[in-house]
């Protein structure tokens, strides 16, 4: 009878322990410590010839988006200017129609060296299916996906930036992830 009483016990205290170890860390008062860059094992290179040779910075967005975009655009602009040559390519691509002349001299108010592509690209539509971009228009604002993706000079995804994010963290991980 104290063996099954000892045994109950026992058990009793470590099921107790099971669910302060799992419960425990939900009534913290830290906020839990997230890294900016996810790392990406590296896949399939990605198909178009303006992704090799050097690392690129890709942005799916739109010129005429109210908030994201800029903001977006800002931090990139602001982390490009923390080195002295840029660490990477960085290409916007517009996910709405628009003329090429115009999402250059849209750029160029941002940064000289930013490149744009636009929806009726072929390699925009590649890219978009195969980094699985989600746009979805909300009344006059398009919902779209507000990730930075870092892609190494052999076409490959390796880091994905998610908001919210500062030029300061992009910046360490690039320098992490770059070299």
């Amino acid at each position: 009878m104290n063996r099954r009483i000892s045994l109950f016990i026992v058990l009793g205290i470590c099921v107790l322990f099971g669910i302060w170890y799992v419960i425990a860390p939900l009534y913290t008062d830290q906020a839990p410590q997230t890294k900016v860059a996810t790392i990406v094992k590296p896949s399939e290179p990605l198909e178009p010839k303006f992704l090799r040779g050097h690392w690129t910075m890709l942005f799916f967005g739109y010129m005429r988006c109210p908030k994201i975009c800029p903001k977006t655009l800002n931090t990139v602009r602001e982390t490009w200017d923390m080195f002295p040559t840029p660490p990477a390519r960085f290409v916007f691509a517009n996910i709405t129609p628009a003329d090429h002349n115009e999402l250059q001299e849209f750029l160029h108010n941002y940064r000289s060296d930013f490149y744009g592509i636009t929806n009726d690209d072929p390699d925009m539509q590649y890219l978009y299916d195969k980094l699985h971009i989600f746009a979805q228009e909300q009344g006059q604002e398009i919902n779209h996906t507000a990730a930075l993706m870092l892609v190494n000079p052999q076409g490959r995804l390796v880091a994905i930036f998610t908001p919210p994010f500062t030029a300061q963290e992009i910046a360490a991980d690039l320098r992490q992830i770059v070299g």
